[in-house]
């Protein structure tokens, strides 16, 4: 146990890309073997995605345009499942990566280090770096 903890040590980005690459591998298989039939939040997915529309009720349009996209591409049920963990993976190693790096800005206008991160906040300047 202890080798294991020194080799993380050592190399801690390595270790977090296994990381990542398991939880991928794990929540893309389980849910594919476990379940007999799709989870209906999926299935609302497919549902609202093949419309193309450029809003709904619930939610914007991004991702039921790619659960459509994956669909019309791919075809499997198995490929849910990996989108679905494309974008955990993408926010877990943003948010990582984003905490951990204290050399480059924590806002650049225009561009974030993760995909989630750009989905989900605002591209405004933090209060403290607008001159007046």
């Amino acid at each position: 146990m202890s080798g294991l903890i020194a080799t993380i040590e050592r190399r801690p980005q390595a270790a977090f890309a296994v990381f990542l690459a398991l939880h991928f591998l794990v929540w893309t298989a389980l849910p594919a073997l476990l379940y007999p039939n799709l989870p209906l939040d999926l299935i609302e997915a497919l549902t609202y995605g093949r419309e193309w529309q450029l809003g709904y009720d619930k939610l914007p349009p991004l991702p039921w345009w790619l659960v459509e996209l994956v669909h019309q591409v791919v075809g499997v049920d198995t490929a849910y499942y990996a989108l679905a963990q494309i974008a955990v993976v993408g926010g877990l190693r943003g948010g990582v990566v984003d905490r951990a790096s204290a050399r480059r800005p924590r806002w650049r206008a225009g561009r974030r280090s993760s995909f989630s991160t750009a989905c989900t906040t605002s591209t405004s300047p933090p209060p403290s770096s607008i001159t007046t």
